[in-house]
């Protein structure tokens, strides 16, 4: 057998150098108002993103951003365009997009849609904020509102992770607005969010008729696409306005920005199906939602009669 011992220990003298050092603390701005924000919700603002492309009037590459109101006798209409680029102007023309003064779509109606192609032309790029005051025959207000954006250049890389909401309107809404009889027909209104749509199924349908023999005769068949759009983080005021105004639309059109998605679906029109629950999150004051739609266009079937 053979015994191995370990040396004796010691104490050792070590020799410590006492120091200190000033480390320099900088304060990082969440907030940050360049072009390169690519995904809106994470930035410390509630601002929508929208794109403009200086190089091509394309309408894919270009979005719009539509305001109505319905209001009482008499009362003005107040829009003030302020951005960080030191823009602060009430806008009384044309000369930023569509503008509709008081009774020109029909009475005691107001409108403008904002045309970010221009004003990207004529003002730059940056963050945008639109101010609505409506004051009644009195001078009292009687509503105020305030839209943000931020505007940025089109690339497929800015514009990946939103999808555009795209809607046609007439018909009325009971406790909203009166999209009858307006002189320039539907309004049409464009709403870009951070999301996506994505195919979720493909439901079949079929109408089939057993014979004596037991073969099944073919009546029809049918082939309906059925898709989940999805909506991450936007405030309550925007949840409200796509929930219970853009959805019950007429006609509503998506086109999906993502440049991981499977299917390219460009100018897909579509119908409300359900919404599924809500996702609130509480730590930034925002919701999530899925939204099942359907194909609008349901004319893919087989038919032997």
């Amino acid at each position: 057998m053979i015994k191995l011992y370990p040396p004796s220990s010691f104490l050792r003298n070590d020799v410590y150098l006492a120091t200190k050092r000033t480390v320099e603390s900088l304060e990082v701005t969440i907030y940050d108002d360049s072009t390169t924000c690519k995904n809106y919700y994470v930035c410390a603002d509630s601002c929508l993103p929208v794109f403009a492309n200086l190089s091509s009037d394309n309408t894919k590459f270009n979005d719009l951003s539509s305001h109505i109101y319905g209001t009482v006798k008499g009362a003005t209409v107040i829009a003030t365009l302020t951005s960080s680029n030191g823009l602060n102007e009430i806008i009384i023309d044309s000369s930023y997009g569509d503008f509709y003064p008081m009774n020109d779509l029909k009475l005691k109606y107001w409108g403008l849609v904002l045309n970010w192609r221009t004003i990207a032309t004529s003002k730059g790029f940056g963050k945008y904020n639109l101010n609505i005051e409506i004051k009644n025959v009195a001078g009292n207000t009687i509503l105020e509102e305030d839209f943000c954006y931020r505007l940025m250049p089109f690339s497929c890389e800015n514009a990946d992770g939103t999808v555009r909401i795209t809607t046609y309107k007439n018909g009325y809404i009971e406790n909203g607005l009166d999209y009858r009889d307006l002189s320039i027909g539907d309004w049409v209104t464009q709403t870009r969010l951070n999301g996506s749509l994505k195919l979720d199924e493909e439901n079949v349908t079929i109408d089939n008729l057993q014979l004596n023999n037991g073969d099944l005769h073919q009546i029809q068949t049918q082939i309906t696409d059925n898709f989940d759009l999805t909506i991450k983080q936007v405030s309550n005021s925007v949840s409200t306005s796509v929930i219970k105004d853009d959805l019950l639309a007429n006609k509503m059109q998506i086109d999906d920005y993502n440049n991981n998605n499977v299917i390219d679906y460009k100018k897909q029109f579509v119908s409300l199906l359900s919404i599924d629950k809500p996702i609130q999150h509480e730590y930034n004051g925002t919701l999530s939602y899925i939204i099942k739609l359907t194909e609008y266009n349901q004319s893919t079937r087989k038919r032997n009669f």
